[in-house]
């Protein structure tokens, strides 16, 4: 557990109630935070919040893959402050869109890594080309382009 700043905590990714959501990619819809075995209420002590109870869920990709875990606690309204099938539905359907949103900040992570990459290639076989004349010189830049990447 760690707290990273006011209003973030930090958990390994195996422990409490979202590591196991995570581990088996289900939904888990708990009523009752402190009677499940699985809940951390580490969270709670740090905080000064009471959780009652608690809808899990996973996050997937377009694979499938579990890529993030996003919870809601302690319902507002309803008939025991429990959340119902009908907020698992709504709650899945906002996740998909979380999902898809993640999967494309990866992909344009991954093109930017990659224009980089590429930059520093035509970099290099430029250098090369302008400087033929001497070995000595072309290591220097290329060294020193390899390091600025």
């Amino acid at each position: 557990l760690e707290e990273a700043s006011n209003s973030c905590i930090r958990l390994e990714w195996n422990k409490g109630i979202v590591g196991h959501v995570a581990a088996i990619g289900q939904p888990l819809n708990i009523k009752n935070a402190y009677e499940d075995p699985r809940f951390n209420a580490e969270v709670d002590q740090i905080t000064g919040y009471k959780t009652q109870s608690i809808l899990c869920m996973p996050i997937k990709n377009h694979r499938e893959e579990v890529v993030g875990v996003a919870q809601a606690i302690n319902k507002k309204s309803g008939i025991g402050g429990t959340f119902t099938e009908q907020d698992e539905k709504d709650f899945a359907a906002y996740l998909a869109f979380c999902g898809i949103v993640l999967h494309n900040a990866q992909l344009y992570e991954t093109s930017l890594l990659e224009n980089r990459r590429n930059q520093v290639l035509l970099d290099l076989a430029s250098l090369i080309f302008e400087e033929q004349q001497s070995l000595e010189v072309i290591l220097k830049k290329i060294a020193a382009t390899i390091i600025s990447f």
